[in-house]
C-alpha cells in the first residue's frame, strides 16, 4: 500500500538549495487533522503515528506522519522538528492498487511546495519515496511505528501482516471489499472450524475477524445488508463470520466490525445468510475470500478452506446518499 503527498512551489530552485532550505526552520502552522473524504476503515492498517526517515541527498530527514479515525473519516497531519505546529492533509486517497495518497501544501517562506509521498506496508512499518511534484528531486523514506513499548509495536507489525488480504469487486464507483485473515489449513484454527457443533459462530485467534466494507445495500436473496449503518453516507462496515448450522454453514455480519477473531459478541449480529458448501478440486493451504462478478449488478462472495468452498451470491442494491430528516 501506499502514500502520496503533494507540494506545489512558485519557484523552480536546484536540488541542493531545495536541501539547504528544507533543513531551515519552517513556517509555522497551527493545524489539527481535518476530515477527508476517505474512510478511515479503509486505512486500519496506516492508523497510527508513523516516524519517517528520508534519505536526501545523503542527508537524514526526519518527519512524523499522523494518521487517525475522524468520526469515521481519515485525516492525517504532518510535522517535524523545524516545523513549530503539524500541517494538516487536505486531500487522502486510497489508490486501486492499495497505495494512499496524501495531498498537502507546506510552505517555506513566501514559497509553497507540492511533495508526492508513496508509502507500502512493510514488515517493519512503511517504505516507499517522496517526490517533489515537479521532477525537483525523488528520496527513499522508511517508516516505523512511533510506540516507545517494543513489543506493541511488533506485535502491531504481525497484526498488519496477518490482516493483510483483500478481495475487492467494483460496480462501476462503487466498491466491495472485504480482508480477511488467511487462517493456515494445518492449524488449531482449522481443527476448531472442523469440530464445530450446531448454532456455533466459529472464533479463531489466528487474526483480526473477516471485515467488509460496501458502498451499496447487499441483497442476500430476502436479507439485505445495509450500507451506512455506521453513519448514512458511509459505507457499510461488518465483520464477517463462519457459522455451523444444522443445515450446514452460514455467513454471519456484526456490527463490531473492528475487531479479532476471538471477540464476536452474539448481541450485535445484525444479519445471518445461508452459504451453499461444495468440493473443490484443488486444496488450500490457508483460508481465502473471494469476490466474482457475475454481471453489472450481481457477484458471488466465496470462503475457499482446505477442499471446501462456502458461497453465497448477492445484488448490489441502494445507496444512502443523503442524512434521514
Amino acid at each position: 500500500m501506499g502514500i502520496t503527498s503533494r507540494l506545489t512551489r512558485a519557484l523552480l530552485i536546484p536540488a541542493a538549495l531545495f536541501v539547504a532550505i528544507f533543513c531551515m526552520t519552517l513556517q509555522a502552522h497551527s493545524e489539527e487533522a481535518i476530515k477527508t473524504d476517505l474512510n478511515a476503515s479503509e486505512i486500519r492498517d496506516f492508523t497510527g503515528a508513523w516516524a519517517l526517515k528520508m534519505d536526501m541527498m545523503g542527508r537524514i530527514m526526519e518527519f512524523k506522519l499522523t494518521v487517525v479515525d475522524l468520526g469515521g473519516k481519515a485525516g492525517a497531519t504532518f510535522d517535524s522538528a523545524r516545523q513549530a505546529e503539524p500541517t494538516a492533509v487536505e486531500e487522502m486517497i486510497l489508490l486501486e492498487e492499495g497505495a494512499l495518497q496524501l495531498t498537502y501544501d507546506m510552505k517555506f517562506g513566501a514559497q509553497t511546495f507540492s511533495l508526492i509521498v508513496t508509502a507500502n506496508l512493510s514488515d517493519d512499518g512503511l517504505e516507499g519515496q517522496i517526490v517533489e511534484s515537479s521532477g525537483l528531486f525523488k528520496a527513499p523514506f522508511t517508516a516505523v511505528e512511533a510506540v516507545d513499548d517494543v513489543e506493541t509495536s511488533q506485535q502491531r507489525r504481525r497484526n498488519r501482516r496477518i490482516s493483510a488480504t483483500s478481495a475487492t469487486l467494483r460496480f462501476e464507483k462503487d466498491k466491495i471489499v472485504i480482508s480477511f485473515s488467511g487462517l493456515a489449513t494445518d492449524s488449531k484454527d482449522y481443527e476448531n472450524f472442523q469440530s464445530l457443533s450446531n448454532d456455533t459462530v466459529f472464533e479463531y485467534v489466528g487474526g483480526r475477524a473477516s471485515k467488509i466494507l460496501t458502498d451499496v445495500d447487499l441483497h442476500f436473496g430476502d436479507t439485505v445488508v445495509k450500507q451506512g449503518n455506521a453513519y448514512v453516507t458511509y459505507p457499510g462496515v461488518y465483520s464477517i463470520w463462519l457459522k455451523k448450522t444444522a443445515k450446514g454453514y452460514s455467513l454471519v455480519f456484526n456490527e463490531e466490525a473492528d475487531v479479532w477473531g476471538t471477540m464476536f459478541n452474539p448481541e450485535t449480529q445484525a444479519y445471518e445468510v445461508p452459504l451453499t458448501e461444495s468440493t473443490v478440486e484443488e486444496a488450500s493451504d490457508k483460508m481465502k475470500v473471494t469476490l466474482d462478478k457475475v454481471d453489472d449488478n450481481t457477484g458471488t462472495l466465496n470462503v475457499f478452506w482446505a477442499d471446501k468452498k462456502y458461497s453465497v451470491n448477492f445484488t448490489k442494491g441502494e445507496k444512502r446518499s443523503e442524512s434521514p430528516s
